[in-house]
């Protein structure tokens, strides 16, 4: 009866049971541990020779974790506990290894989810920061170029300065998709026709000695994006597809078709998103390079991480950011001498037309009038102040909610209308607006922030009118405020 007891208790164990010599030969093994090492009966078989790996956790004597390759290729990760008996007086291991694969998959998505979403936060806030300097930068040497003679030596430091600025506010940009805070334009897309468009800029930007190949489906459903910065996916994947070949070259395949993301991919999916089960537009790239080792793919998406000697840039961070921006899904399954698979999945969409955008330098007629503009950064400030004030607007500053409070108190049947920073200390730029509103109801608001136009509309709950992102140009703050006060009507002061 006892040892009925124990049998049944060891065959119906989900833990793998296994007693061993010395000399690795395997006494008993429950089901478990045959369902494990993928054998049949393990029993009389040598621990050595079918489960080497298991076999140095356990000769070690001690408790560890143990990585092993399944029967059917996977790796599955074993927590082995290990005891020393003695059986018919020779000594024997009895080691109990509990299948903990799922659990580690789940805790390293968990640590990788809070590592990116740190280093988003960190990203987006220094993009933020970083843009209340370049607006500073980016008016004055704009301004500077308007009143210079474009002959003279002044204008062509301004002008340096002024590109130097729209590069910097570009890499801003790249850290505000990275954060998921980028500014998206979104429409209706077909992925195989972006691919096809940018197809000689693709070839034109990698080695001659890596091939490109192409397999695109064609009347694909659309997706809803953004152009640019689909493009930027695509080509980033691209070009790390092509480095990853290494100097003798080698294949890089782009593909496009319709699938539904099956439980691995779910599983696998990097970006922290939900992919539904239902149809999906794939964006698949895939090298035959060197690949990648577990350590190595841990850290790609990094911000300027790089193999490469002299890389720089935020590439694939970048990618994840955006990809996260659209709600989508990203995969990678890489191996060391086996190649590199990127797959983005975009959640297929049936809408068939968006609202047709209007040119940001189109010329929008406004009226004159007295402009509020509030931010605690001066430089910003004092920046818009100089533009606006160049353009035969009346302008009035504060430096805080607050002051934006008293000013608007004194002065509403004079104010056309508010430029408001979103992210100020102690009165924020939300309750700022829905104070503005109780004083002056039908005052019209310009948010402006260091974040993305969505960031901006988002963090303000539709406080605000009109949206603007920083850092600005005089030309957009201009046509922001001007369209601004075009939809204005008058407003009075509320008596209290």
């Amino acid at each position: 009866e006892s040892e009925e007891r124990h049998r049944i208790v060891a065959e119906s164990a989900s833990d793998a049971i296994l007693t061993v010599r010395p000399e690795g030969d395997i006494l008993f093994a429950n089901p478990a541990a045959a369902r494990i090492l993928g054998c049949g009966e393990p029993a009389g078989k040598n621990l050595r020779e079918i489960g080497p790996d298991l076999w140095s956790t356990i000769r070690g004597g001690t408790s560890s974790e143990a990585v092993i390759d399944g029967p059917d290729g996977s790796r599955i990760i074993l927590d082995v506990s290990v005891s020393q008996a003695v059986q018919n007086g020779l000594p024997v291991c009895i080691a109990v290894g509990r299948d903990i694969t799922e659990k580690k998959r789940i805790e390293e998505k968990l640590r990788q989810t809070a590592k990116l979403e740190s280093l988003g936060v960190l990203a987006g806030g220094i993009a933020h920061d970083f843009n209340n300097l370049l607006t500073g930068v980016l008016s004055g040497s704009s301004l500077l170029t308007e009143v210079l003679p474009a002959s003279s030596w002044e204008y062509e430091i301004a002008e340096t300065i002024a590109r130097a600025s729209d590069r910097a506010a570009q890499l801003t940009r790249q850290m505000l998709a990275y954060s998921g805070r980028g500014r998206f334009v979104m429409k209706p897309v077909d992925l195989s026709a972006q691919v096809r468009d940018i197809t000689e800029l693709i070839a034109a930007s990698i080695p001659k000695n890596v091939h490109l190949e192409f397999d695109l489906e064609a009347l694909l459903p659309p997706v809803e994006g953004d152009p640019g910065q689909i493009n930027q996916i695509i080509m980033n994947l691209v070009l790390n597809g092509a480095e990853a070949t290494g100097e003798g070259g080698g294949t890089v395949r782009v593909v496009t078709r319709l699938a539904e993301p099956d439980e691995v991919a779910r599983q696998s999916n990097l970006a922290g998103t939900e992919l539904a089960s239902r149809p999906h537009v794939l964006l698949e790239v895939i090298d035959n390079g060197a690949g990648m080792d577990a350590a190595t793919k841990s850290r790609i998406f990094d911000p300027f991480f790089t193999t490469k000697f002299a890389g720089r840039g935020l590439g694939l961070a970048a990618v994840l950011g955006i990809v996260r921006g659209h709600k989508g899904g990203l995969v990678v399954d890489s191996r060391p001498g086996a190649g590199t698979r990127f797959q983005v999945y975009f959640p297929a969409t049936a809408i068939e037309n968006s609202e047709k955008e209007m040119d940001s330098t189109e010329s929008v007629p406004g009226a004159k009038g007295t402009v509020l503009v509030v931010d605690d950064e001066e430089i910003v400030r004092s920046s818009a102040a100089r533009i606006l004030a160049r353009h035969g607007y009346t302008v009035l500053t504060a430096e805080n909610g607050h002051a934006a409070i008293q000013s608007l108190a004194e002065h509403g049947n004079e104010i056309s209308g508010v430029v408001l920073d979103l992210t100020m200390p102690d009165l924020t730029g939300a309750e700022t607006a829905r104070r503005l509103r109780e004083i002056c109801p039908g005052i019209r608001l310009l948010g402006v922030s260091g974040f993305s136009e969505s960031e901006i509309a988002r963090e303000f709950g539709g406080a605000t009118d009109e949206v603007l992102p920083k850092p600005f140009t005089p030309q957009a703050l201009i046509h922001a405020v001007s369209k601004l006060i075009r939809g204005s009507q008058t407003v009075r002061v509320r008596k209290s």
